[in-house]
């Protein structure tokens, strides 16, 4: 039973010790970081992500429905792709919207389920797809020079 009590008096100390560990770890920086990431340079990064993802480079050759979650990436992507075109790079705008049109095509014909409406049709979205976002990639080089 001693032993017992010695142990716990000892856990309490060495949380007491700890405390003022806590009370540093939480204060906020005076300088903000220059490193920090624009949303620009996120963007371009989920670009890139994304252009690696096999429904991107062999469209033709994957199932429709396995591509659900890259057409779902997709979708936030021209959301975000919005976003900054309103707020630094206009020139955006009009991908973002051929992008979601892209999507839209590909929800609408079912694509995403075990039965789409057409199955050519479906792989024809995802080439239509991976073409649109090699033209954001094209844009995305070009506005950021």
């Amino acid at each position: 039973m001693r032993a017992r009590g010695r142990r716990l008096g000892i856990g309490v100390a060495l949380a007491v010790l700890a405390l003022p560990a806590c009370g540093q770890a939480s204060q906020v920086p005076d300088e903000i970081d220059d490193h920090v990431p624009g949303r620009i340079d996120v963007l371009d990064t989920k670009i890139d992500a994304l252009r690696d993802d096999p429904c991107h480079t062999e469209p033709a050759q994957r199932e429709p429905r396995d591509c659900e979650k890259f057409v779902t990436q997709l979708g936030n992507t021209a959301g975000t792709m919005r976003e900054i075109a309103r707020d630094e790079h206009e020139r955006l705008a009009g991908h973002a919207e051929r992008l979601a049109a892209r999507v839209a095509d590909y929800r609408d014909h079912r694509c995403g389920t075990a039965q789409p409406a057409e199955e050519d049709v479906c792989v024809d979205a995802l080439v239509d797809l991976a073409d649109t976002l090699d033209e954001v990639r094209s844009e995305l080089d070009e506005s950021t020079r």
